[in-house]
């Protein structure tokens, strides 16, 4: 499972997560190179914290903090 980094703080707290960078570049350049799809899953961490969460990528969510639909990642829980 990939392990991509993001930001906690940024976190809207209804277990949606901005998804930001694998291996030092925006992973939005990279999913096609990947073979990345919508729901695939992920494993979320933040470098500043030890705490790391599983998640589902969402690919161009429209989330109402932000203007414009991105690339997010949403936790999964038990009954995901």
């Amino acid at each position: 499972m990939l392990r991509v980094e993001t930001s906690f703080q940024d976190t809207p707290g209804d277990d949606h997560y901005i998804v930001l960078y694998y291996n030092g570049r925006p992973l939005e350049e990279q999913l096609q190179e990947l073979g990345l799809k919508d729901g695939d899953a992920v494993i979320l961490w933040e470098p500043d914290c030890d705490y790391t969460v599983e998640a589902t990528l969402l690919f161009a969510y429209k989330h109402p903090m932000m203007l414009r639909p991105a690339l997010w990642a949403r936790a999964k829980t038990k009954s995901s």
